[in-house]
């Protein structure tokens, strides 16, 4: 039996890991959905952006040898307040309001 090399190593891990990622990339593009959920412009833009960045953090990794760590994600613009009964209700502004908002901006 002949012993692994560190490159196929990489190969072997590098392909699962990758698959592994754009499955999950997959999966949370199902959010989209309007149907099922509710999301503002910001929330897209800020769950991009912090995708965009791990990648440019994995990215120097391999190009520098830098080893920052990742961090977790969390949507900083999701507002819970207490609703009737002690339900816990998201406050969210309508796609519609952030593309009027938007508009408004435009010169």
């Amino acid at each position: 039996m002949r012993k692994e090399t560190k490159r196929q190593k990489f190969v072997r891990i590098a392909e699962t890991r990758t698959n592994s990622v754009l499955e999950k990339v997959r999966v949370l593009s199902n959010c989209s959905n309007p149907y099922a959920y509710e999301y503002t412009n910001e929330d897209v833009r800020e769950i991009f952006g912090t995708i965009e960045q791990a990648l440019k953090k994995a990215r120097a990794k391999f190009e520098d040898g830098s080893h920052g760590e990742l961090t977790k994600f969390q949507l900083t613009s999701r507002r819970e307040v207490a609703g009737e009964g002690g339900r816990v209700v998201a406050e969210r502004r309508s796609m519609q309001e952030d593309a009027n908002e938007q508009v408004s901006e435009v010169p």
